[in-house]
């Protein structure tokens, strides 16, 4: 993307930060790696990581300080109860340059089609209704990509997760849609 478009702008929705190092699993890169890589290679525009419902222990004490001296913005679930999901949709759309990327919308406890990456799963992420309500506040943005991962239809019973995720790739066509019209 960034080879395409230059750095872009993240908006990163999971209970994680994603930006350990590799001595939290003793090696570069894994699961909580991606982010720290793609700030340290200049991908993600300074001051444009936005991560919207960090609610989980962190792999080392440096994972927040990494980001934060990257410029992230971060908004924890706590955050996001008492403020509400639109206003860090207007947060970040106001924020956030022309490009934005989704990244890693998931709320383990009530989506059983997600695979733990964890060896337990982070309960309090955003609902269902919330996360269609993140997407449809960025409607005005510039979505260059979105990347909705860690679905896992062998274990959605119900296809809960499953439904979810196609709802929340159309949202993401729609925001991209809006900006075509």
């Amino acid at each position: 993307m960034a080879s395409r478009h230059g750095p872009v702008a993240v908006v990163h929705v999971d209970a994680h930060l994603d930006t350990s190092d590799g001595e939290v699993w003793g090696e570069d890169f894994h699961h909580g790696t991606p982010l720290r890589h793609a700030l340290a290679e200049g991908l993600i525009e300074r001051g444009q990581l936005h991560q919207i419902g960090i609610r989980a222990s962190m792999g080392a004490a440096g994972d927040a300080s990494f980001g934060l001296e990257h410029g992230a913005h971060v908004y924890p679930m706590d955050e996001v109860a008492s403020q509400s999901v639109d206003w860090v949709a207007a947060e970040v759309a106001a924020r956030g340059r022309a490009a934005q990327r989704l990244l890693d919308v998931r709320r383990r406890c009530d989506r059983p089609g997600v695979r733990a990456r964890h060896r337990y799963p982070v309960p309090g992420g955003l609902t269902s209704r919330e996360a269609i309500a993140l997407l449809r506040g960025l409607a005005g943005i510039n979505l260059v990509g979105m990347d909705l991962v860690e679905v896992a239809p062998s274990l959605d019973h119900a296809d809960l997760t499953s439904h979810l995720a196609a709802h929340l790739l159309y949202e993401g066509l729609a925001l991209a849609a809006l900006r075509m019209a």
